[in-house]
């Protein structure tokens, strides 16, 4: 390939030669290497573009994996957030039609049901086996509340009477 590039520039060469010896034979005998060396230059240059090219482009694919990663992750913790809003709402919805935020003394069902988040004695120590919480206590405003929020977020909400109408709206 080399050997044909470099005929074929000799053949060129020798047709500008015409033009260009009565300038003198210096420049025609150097051309052929200038132009080798000029297109070794630009060929390299073009590979090394191409090579710089791709390189950029993996950069920019790695930053947008980076970066949508970091995205979604943004978007999970704020998904959460708003879960853990809605719980709130809701379950400080319960508490207000249940109880209206008193805990002490309040009983309901016919004396069954007792406290801030009105649970019976026997619900409480179920859902506290299953919330994996045994060492919470029935008669504890602190304890109903957070047993309130873990029934909620698991799917136990509908037992109170008034969750359909807490999650409306």
């Amino acid at each position: 390939m080399k050997q044909f590039f470099k005929n074929r520039v000799q053949k060129i060469l020798c047709r500008v030669s015409d033009c260009i010896r009565p300038c003198g034979g210096w420049l025609v005998s150097r051309l052929p290497r200038i132009i080798e060396m000029v297109m070794t230059v630009f060929i390299g240059g073009v590979i090394c573009l191409q090579i710089g090219i791709l390189h950029g482009r993996a950069l920019e694919r790695a930053d947008i994996a980076e970066e949508t990663a970091a995205l979604n992750a943004a978007v999970d913790s704020l998904e959460a957030e708003v879960q853990k809003l809605k719980t709130e709402k809701t379950v400080a919805e319960i508490i207000k039609c249940e109880s209206g935020g008193r805990h002490e003394g309040v009983w309901g069902d016919g004396g069954k049901s007792y406290g801030i988040a009105q649970f019976q004695r026997q619900t409480f120590r179920e859902l506290a086996l299953k919330a994996d919480m045994p060492h919470l206590r029935w008669t504890s405003r602190a304890d109903q509340i957070e047993l309130l929020r873990w029934a909620v977020d698991n799917g136990y909400g509908p037992r109170w009477s008034c969750y359909e109408e807490a999650t409306r709206g």
